[in-house]
């Protein structure tokens, strides 16, 4: 398993920030040693690392199905000519207010965990919040919609698994869906995907000193307790309907499955995810991570290219979970 397991400690690498930050990153931001950050992000910010092309040897297909809210668009991916019956619902992130289905943290993933594995891989637009409503549970909803209609058209022969993942808020939804099905007699995923996910709330997580290296960067990419707070409520409509199902770290994680965390150094929501990798250790849930050193917060939308090398280690260490997954025994 191409990982690099750590502890909460471990997870604290010492040194300069300016040091441990991804060269690309540095660059991109032009960050000097010793000056003062820009309260702004350059304009070229998002620009990709490199140039990234979909695998020849997948096919993706757009359509739309029916759920709770009306229809629902997906985009699917799966090989061409493959064999394959295993299935991964894939999130994309956006703080459940953003984001969408082509953008690279949803697309270009969910592209290659097909190519290098032939899982058939889903990717859900649903809805998102906003201040005129689509309020939890709405997406959760839909994500559960979108998982009874992959359950209806997958094979039904004995290797089949199910897998389920999401980058940010995506992997918020993935999660929350554990915690739904474990309330239902629907097939619970054999496997749960996340990167730079976030699980706990309207509070945010704290590690001591995790926030310290990432006063080098703009003020836009660190997230202070209240924008995250504000992000929940956003989420939720207001904090007076506290559910699991949306902050599915807070309480009993035992219905989790085999998990995989990809967590960021340079991230202020990875302490969420450094807390529930121990939270599932505590349960005796199977958990793995890859600490994606240097690393911002949503570092697959400038595409998994060799200029981000952390980038590829973490789809190999998604890749490898799932091979590992589709020869494992079945949790229906």
């Amino acid at each position: 398993m191409a990982n690099n397991d750590h502890d909460d400690e471990g997870f604290l690498r010492k040194g300069d920030p300016y040091d441990l930050l991804h060269p690309f990153f540095k660059e991109r931001l032009h960050l000097v040693r010793g000056q003062k950050t820009s309260p702004v992000l350059p304009d070229d910010f998002m620009k990709p690392a490199g140039h990234w092309t979909k695998p020849d040897n997948v096919l993706t297909f757009d359509q739309k199905i029916y759920g709770p809210y009306g229809e629902i668009p997906i985009r699917v991916y799966c090989l061409q000519n493959g064999t394959n019956s295993s299935w991964l619902m894939w999130m994309h992130g956006g703080g459940f207010i953003g984001g969408s289905i082509d953008q690279p943290e949803a697309d270009a993933v969910c592209a290659e965990l097909t190519s290098r594995t032939g899982v058939i891989c889903v990717s859900p637009a649903y809805r998102l919040a906003s201040c005129n409503g689509n309020h939890f549970p709405v997406a959760l909803k839909e994500i559960m919609a979108v998982w009874e209609w992959i359950q209806h058209h997958a094979s039904r022969n004995e290797n089949c698994r199910f897998f389920v993942g999401g980058a940010s808020a995506g992997a918020n939804l993935a999660a929350g869906l554990c915690v739904a099905l474990s309330e239902r007699k629907i097939r619970r995923p054999d496997g749960l995907l996340s990167a730079y996910g976030v699980f706990h709330g309207p509070e945010k997580p704290v590690i001591q000193g995790w926030e310290s290296k990432t006063q080098i960067l703009p003020e836009p990419l660190r997230l202070s307790r209240k924008r995250f707070k504000q992000m929940y409520i956003n989420y939720l409509g207001s904090l007076d309907k506290l559910s699991q199902k949306a902050m599915p770290g807070q309480g009993d994680v035992s219905c989790f499955p085999h998990t995989g965390l990809v967590i960021s150094e340079f991230d202020n929501l990875a302490p969420s995810s450094v807390l529930l990798a121990r939270q599932l250790k505590s349960a005796h849930v199977p958990v793995e991570t890859y600490f994606a050193v240097g690393m911002l917060h949503g570092f697959f939308n400038w595409y998994p290219v060799a200029r981000l090398e952390p980038s590829v280690q973490a789809l190999n260490f998604f890749s490898e979970l799932i091979e590992q997954w589709q020869h494992s025994r079945s949790r229906e």
